[in-house]
């Protein structure tokens, strides 16, 4: 057991990378849906039938629908977190930074998850 844990303390590495580039903002909420782009009052629309069928929340769809109203929420450059496992596909790492997020980021050693 000492082995293991000495083991990984050993491979554990820090880094930190800052962007440089000027965040634009966002003037309104996009969510891509079957090959377009909904927003506005059609996202709205479309957040209140997956409500109806389920397939989210009504919290999920009430949040959804205001920051849709309010698009003041659509800049985090002051909001930092923290995301374990952060380079995962299905994760939020590329949505948080498009809105200008501070990332603390943790994930494995490997170049094809950092090189993203």
């Amino acid at each position: 057991m000492w082995h293991l844990l000495r083991s990984a303390q050993t491979k554990f590495k820090t880094g930190y990378v800052a962007g440089d580039a000027k965040m634009e903002a966002k003037t309104r909420l996009e969510v891509p849906y079957k090959g377009g782009v909904l927003f506005g009052d059609e996202l709205k629309e479309q957040v209140g039938k997956w409500v109806e069928y389920g397939t989210i929340e009504q919290s999920a769809g009430d949040a959804i629908c205001n920051c849709v109203d309010n698009k003041k929420w659509l800049d985090l450059s002051d909001k930092y977190f923290v995301l374990l496992g952060a380079g995962s596909a299905m994760g939020p790492y590329e949505a948080l930074l498009a809105l200008g997020a501070n990332i603390v980021a943790i994930d494995l050693d490997r170049g094809g998850i950092w090189n993203r």
